[in-house]
């Protein structure tokens, strides 16, 4: 629509409502994420590392929101000498969490940068500073339907747009100078 006022020239345009911006994405809740064996920024015990057992640790999750169908773990040392090193993939976890070592049979893990299905504890290089493992858990609005196997990235996709809750726990690990 053109509109003359005053001598100035106005151009009115009108907005299709399906032309309209997209409703805001769904606002992620927390989750929460906690282990008997060690808190939050605190030291993660040498049976859950390459110093000990290398048993995965047990991770206790939070009342996931309405509508979750699927909960994912990926475990990361952002810290690593390379740029950050995926320890642990995994879905299809527990409503409750997961036990330490032995995990349900329902629970599928992906590849970790090892290029293993399975956990891989922490085994920073010797007389480092302290390393970060990040396990962050997310509660998803569709079963995940991925082989195992997959990567991190994988997992990652396959869920983005479906997180419903999202929590993370971080321990720390440092390996003295004699340790080999």
């Amino acid at each position: 629509m053109v509109a003359v006022t005053g001598g100035v020239m106005f151009l009115a345009a009108q907005v299709s409502p399906t032309l309209a911006a997209p409703a805001a994405p769904a606002k992620v809740k927390k989750l929460s994420v906690t282990s008997p064996a060690f808190g939050n920024s605190k030291p993660i015990p040498s049976g859950f590392t390459c110093d000990g057992d290398n048993a995965s640790p047990p991770l206790k999750l939070g009342k996931a929101p309405k509508g979750t169908k699927d909960r994912a773990l990926i475990m990361t040392d952002p810290d690593a000498p390379s740029g950050t090193f995926t320890h642990w993939v995994a879905w299809n976890l527990p409503k409750s969490g997961v036990p330490e070592q032995t995990l349900p049979p329902a629970v599928v893990q992906g590849k970790n940068t090892f290029g293993n299905a399975a956990y891989a504890g922490p085994c920073p290089p010797a007389g480092s500073t302290p390393h970060h493992y990040v396990f962050t858990v997310s509660a998803v609005s569709k079963k995940i339907a991925l082989a195992p196997g997959a990567s991190a990235d994988d997992l990652r996709a396959a869920i983005k747009g479906n997180v419903l809750a999202q929590g993370t726990l971080t321990g720390t690990y440092q390996r003295g100078t004699g340790t080999q």
